[in-house]
């Protein structure tokens, strides 16, 4: 499990990288978010408070969210860090927002097993049941939500929260 989340972070500091290249390479501003963003998103992905907490200081947008790395909030979920996740949504992040593949920060937050950011995100508005159609094997075909993904995990404390919460199969 470990060694996924190093390559998760390598894999993520790589893509920050090429944007980074790429955005001073394009001659149109629409097609990158500030480099301050960016700086949160990757703080965000580490659950690095103290990083997150100065690049927001310094101007970070929290609902900010690209092609390549999607919404912080999202991002944070991922780390499993709940003081990370709060810090966003406490500065107005949207629970709601998603990564590229269309996970919103439930989805991820369940898959990271923490039923705290997951019980965090759900009493801020957090949609129990919006759905992805993320690529499998190339294709979209396979229809996830928060509840799937606790049903997949067999974590089944999750699987209750989700459903006492309202969320439908």
């Amino acid at each position: 499990m470990r060694l996924r989340a190093v390559f998760s972070l390598v894999a993520l500091t790589v893509s920050i990288s090429a944007m980074a290249i790429s955005c001073r390479q394009s001659t149109q501003d629409r097609d990158c978010v500030p480099r301050v963003t960016l700086r949160l998103v990757l703080a965000s992905g580490q659950g690095n408070v103290e990083e997150m907490a100065a690049a927001i200081k310094d101007g970070a947008d929290v609902n900010a969210s690209d092609s390549l790395l999607g919404a912080p909030v999202v991002a944070a979920a991922s780390s499993g860090n709940q003081q990370a996740v709060k810090l966003l949504v406490e500065k107005g992040a949207n629970v709601n927002g998603t990564d590229n593949q269309g996970y919103t920060a439930l989805m991820k937050g369940t898959l990271a097993g923490n039923i705290d950011i997951v019980r965090l995100l759900l009493s801020n508005g957090a949609n129990v049941n919006a759905s992805c159609y993320p690529p499998i094997h190339g294709s979209r075909t396979s229809k996830f939500t928060a509840l799937v993904i606790a049903k997949g995990t067999k974590n089944e404390a999750m699987v209750k929260l989700l459903t006492e919460a309202g969320a439908k199969e």
